[in-house]
């Protein structure tokens, strides 16, 4: 799924935005000229990503201070943990993602046994 998200003149280093692409949030940001894209929901609380300060292309998160590699999404501090990070590009001055398509709605028994798996994570 392709997503329109602004004109490169609205996207200026230092800057991000924030658009909806299905069922996620996704953040653009201008890093030095080069436009990245990641899902706007940090992997420790789904906090917004948005609004996080970024330093030799590691993003913290406003919320917990994680931090993400912004050209991979991987978390600096610890393999394993990663936020959707998504191929960006220049068309006709338009700056488009590429995001998956959404998901099917989940169960309720899947719903359950996610939360589960989220719980435990957490404890």
């Amino acid at each position: 799924m392709r997503i329109h998200v602004c004109t490169t003149s609205q996207l200026l280093p230092g800057t991000s935005r924030v658009v909806s692409a299905g069922d996620r949030e996704v953040v653009v940001f201008n890093v030095d000229g080069d436009l990245v894209a990641l899902d706007n929901r940090c992997a420790h609380k789904e906090q917004p990503l948005a609004g996080g300060v970024i330093r030799d292309g590691i993003l913290t998160c406003p919320a917990h201070l994680w931090r993400y590699d912004v050209r991979t999404g991987q978390r600096v501090d610890s393999p394993g943990w990663e936020v959707g990070c998504h191929p960006v590009s220049v068309v006709n001055d338009e700056v488009v993602v590429d995001v998956p398509e959404p998901e099917p709605p989940k169960s309720i028994r899947e719903q359950m046994l996610e939360h589960a798996r989220e719980w435990n994570r957490d404890a």
